[in-house]
Order: structure tokens, then C-alpha cells, then sequence
């Protein structure tokens, strides 16, 4: 290359690429699953004889067995009710008073007196 030529750069043809399009960002407890991983029955299940049938409204107790959580499904994508309640924390915001603005502008003062030239005698 000599001293008067422009850069150039050369850019080669890519075989393995990725197609942003063809890439979902989505969490996977709110993907829709393509296909039921086991087919439910189509009529429900009876209660055997002397069974108590289970009341609990999350299902946490099914068969005795605690889940560890519940699903995100019914939840909303935005809390709107609680980005309402943590904006209501700005009413105890404070810059300060005047006690403190008084004081960072003699403490300036100060510093700017110091800084100036003084005059020689």
C-alpha cells in the first residue's frame, strides 16, 4: 500500500448469519407452547370414594405437594398501581435546605476568594 492510496476494507460474504426476524424475545413462562407436552383427558376425573375434594383457590396443595410458585400468566405486564405508590415516595424528597444551600455558597465564595490573584504591595 502506498502512502497516497485510501483505506479500504473488504467485507466477505457470511455463510453462517443470524436473522434477527426469525428471533422471538419473549420469556418462557409467557411463550405459548406449540403443543400440549401431555394431552389432557376429555372428561375430568372423578374423586375416588372418601375423598375430600381440595379447596385452595392457587392450588399450592394439590396432592399435598407445595409449589415453589405460582404462574405469571394472570399478571400484568405493567404494575401501574405500584409505579403510582413508589412515585408517592418524591413527597419526602428534599435538596436540602437553606441551611445547606447558605453553606455551599460560602464554602464557594471562599474557594473562589482563595483562587483569585492577590495584589503585591
Amino acid at each position: 500500500m502506498s502512502l497516497g492510496s485510501a483505506i479500504t476494507s473488504v467485507t466477505r460474504p457470511l455463510r453462517a448469519k443470524v436473522k434477527p426476524a426469525a428471533i422471538v424475545a419473549e420469556h418462557r413462562m409467557r411463550a405459548v407452547p406449540a403443543a400440549a407436552l401431555v394431552a389432557a383427558p376429555s372428561t375430568p376425573a372423578l374423586l375416588e370414594p372418601g375423598s375430600v375434594p381440595i379447596k385452595d383457590p392457587h392450588g399450592d396443595y394439590m396432592w399435598g405437594v407445595k409449589w415453589p410458585g405460582h404462574s405469571i400468566k394472570d399478571t400484568p405486564d405493567v404494575d401501574v398501581a405500584a409505579i403510582k405508590e413508589a412515585f408517592k415516595m418524591w413527597k419526602i424528597f428534599s435538596l436540602g435546605g437553606p441551611e445547606l444551600w447558605g453553606g455551599l455558597l460560602a464554602q464557594t465564595a471562599a474557594i473562589a476568594a482563595d483562587a483569585m490573584p492577590k495584589r503585591k504591595h
